[in-house]
């Protein structure tokens, strides 16, 4: 049988010997000095997409279904979790943090389309989690300074912004439901909080009621759409 002898002398030791090889580049990948997670993803796409072309043109088509399941493995699933941290010493958010914070969605979209491409759902998960705890600490940091301040009065629109900001980034970067369902899971614990003995539930109803009685079309969109948002949570 010509198939399984290529199979087992030349794909079995082909496929080990290419999972050997990728796990001490993404060592050394992630080791660097001057790489973070953005040069990190541009490495992985760019070592996939060379392996699917010599694939489709040395390798039979069901090694290479292996191959790509090999490198999904050894170059994002293993190591997840400090792929979704990396970055240089000298960025002060690291990783995914560093990506959200900065709209730097070309590699959001990147990170999205490998994770999904690997077809995990844990991966996704864990993704999307790493997600919703960056959106829970930007909350959670406006709260405490509305607190500090006691100006409760600046808290609503600045959410909103928050808000509208991230919602902007899961349809264009994070399409899954997964990021969605995470977001609104780590809304729900921030809104339970309050400021200056106001609930933010409160808030919101009375900003929303406010814009209402100003008659500003769009201002009644944005508040209708954080006062849906609140209640989708209770």
């Amino acid at each position: 049988n010509p198939l399984l002898n290529y199979q087992l002398y030349f794909e079995a030791p082909f496929l080990e010997l290419t999972t050997s090889y990728y796990t001490e580049q993404c060592k050394l990948w992630l080791a660097s000095e001057n790489s973070n997670l953005q040069i990190y993803l541009h490495r992985v796409s760019r070592v996939i997409q060379l392996e699917k072309e010599r694939g489709h043109e040395y390798l039979h088509p069901s090694t290479l279904s292996k191959l790509l399941k090999v490198l999904y493995q050894v170059l994002l699933l293993d190591k997840q979790l400090e792929i979704m941290i990396h970055a240089r010493d000298s960025e002060i958010d690291k990783g995914v943090d560093l990506l959200l914070k900065n709209h730097l969605y070309d590699d959001l979209k990147r990170l999205y389309t490998l994770y999904s491409a690997s077809q995990s759902i844990n991966a996704m998960t864990l993704l999307a989690n790493k997600v919703a705890s960056y959106i829970t600490q930007v909350i959670t940091q406006l709260i405490v300074k509305s607190n500090e301040n006691e100006n409760e009065k600046q808290f609503v629109p600045a959410l909103m912004a928050i808000y509208q900001s991230f919602q902007s980034t899961l349809l264009q970067c994070l399409p899954h439901p997964l990021f969605d369902k995470s977001c609104s899971e780590a809304l729900e614990q921030v809104l339970s909080q309050k400021i200056n003995h106001f609930t933010i539930e409160e808030l919101l109803a009375s900003y929303a009621d406010q814009m209402l009685k100003k008659g500003g079309i769009l201002q009644q969109v944005h508040a209708n759409d954080i006062v849906a948002q609140t209640l989708k949570c209770q």
